[in-house]
């Protein structure tokens, strides 16, 4: 236990340092426009899921619960490195930028034990890890940061392959597609789930899968505008998923707490 309390210290320290540097990056972008805005979500979720986990992980280290909400925190804040104008740093940050949405979804399906138990879970956690890490990163090596009108400011893609815009959108849109796709199956599983629930763990759980479904649906929303093409839609539709993301998470929080208490 003695090692396990030093490196989860190791851990919560990297966090609180990590979201330290995150703040001159994103204050000082030249593409990020509400940048304290940004740096608020950064931080909240970042801080709040790396603390919380890091708890969960210490009081009960046979459920991996805590470990992958750790890693939301983590992941969350390492994502804020694709506010900078380095073209290292801004890779780096679009490579782990999908990763925190990959890793809140297996803590839905896994919720509250921290397991799978049907091959539609284990089916859906598969491809979200495929589509948060290979489908992510792939059409990164074909867009030039320079070039795009979000970015202009910004270094060249050092990784770049080929500058190649029809690729690019290609695989950004399949990589859209498939989340979708995921995302409900996501929502079957956790219906399937909570019918498997008895009347005794039903009122705990279900701010979590309620709230958790309402946001999957939001991100579905904005990956299906960014399909389509309409650019206003998906920027609604991905602040409403950024606010249900912090309504989720408060309310994971609280119940992943609460039944770690009674038990």
């Amino acid at each position: 236990m003695i090692g396990l309390r030093r490196a989860l210290i190791a851990l919560g320290a990297g966090a609180f340092a990590f979201g330290l540097a995150a703040i001159p990056v994103v204050l000082t972008s030249t593409h990020v426009d509400a940048r304290g805005l940004a740096l608020a979500s950064f931080l909240a979720i970042g801080w709040s899921f790396s603390g919380v986990g890091l708890v969960l992980w210490w009081k009960r280290p046979q459920n991996p619960f805590g470990m992958m909400m750790s890693a939301v925190g983590l992941t969350w804040l390492v994502g804020s490195l694709s506010a900078s104008s380095n073209g290292y740093l801004i890779f780096i940050g679009l490579a782990f930028g999908a990763l925190p949405y990959g890793l809140l979804g297996l803590m839905l399906i896994s919720f509250p034990d921290g397991r799978l138990h049907t091959r539609l879970e284990w089916a859906v956690v598969v491809g979200a890890i495929l589509d948060v890490t290979i489908l992510q990163w792939a059409p990164i090596f074909f867009v030039q940061f320079s070039r795009t009108s979000e970015c202009r400011g910004c270094q060249a893609n050092p990784l770049l392959i080929t500058d190649d815009d029809s690729l690019f959108h290609a695989l950004q849109n399949f990589n859209s597609g498939l989340a979708v796709i995921l995302i409900a199956a996501l929502i079957v599983a956790l219906v399937k789930r909570w019918r498997s629930y008895g009347p005794r763990e039903r009122p705990a759980l279900a701010p979590v899968l309620w709230t958790g479904g309402a946001a999957l649906a939001a991100l579905a929303a904005a990956f299906t505008a960014a399909l389509s093409g309409v650019s206003q839609t998906q920027g609604t539709n991905a602040a409403s998923a950024i606010a249900r993301f912090f309504d989720c998470s408060a309310k994971m929080r609280s119940s992943t707490v609460s039944l770690a208490t009674r038990r």
